[in-house]
């Protein structure tokens, strides 16, 4: 692990345009007081890379994942790949209950993994 931040999302998603304007990004950890700044780098690949597969496994029923696998590859015929190097310190909010969803809610399956 080097320390990037790797997700995968569709091709065309509003959020690959926008990080091609502006690669600079801040990304806030929902359960915890954390932000995390960083510069933002794009690839796009055909089919659906593992990153996306496995960030989606722990969410997905083990007897429904072979459906699953199966439904998003036949989605999927390209997705974009964002992995996030941080620029500098990681930043702890204090007295927060951090952002996003908060608490009691889970990341978006699929979305996020470690590199």
């Amino acid at each position: 692990m080097d320390g990037r931040i790797v997700m995968a999302t569709v091709e065309k998603a509003p959020l690959v345009s926008a990080l091609r304007s502006n690669p600079v990004v801040a990304l806030t950890v929902d359960d915890a007081p954390l932000t995390i700044i960083g510069v933002a780098e794009i690839e796009i690949v055909d089919g659906v890379p593992d990153v996306y597969l496995d960030g989606a496994r722990p969410f997905v029923a083990a007897g429904a994942w072979d459906g699953f696998e199966a439904g998003v590859r036949a989605l999927y015929d390209r997705m974009a790949v964002v992995t996030v190097a941080p620029t500098g310190p990681v930043a702890v909010q204090a007295g927060t209950s951090g952002g996003g969803r908060g608490a009691g809610h889970p990341a978006r399956p699929g979305t996020i993994g470690w590199s």
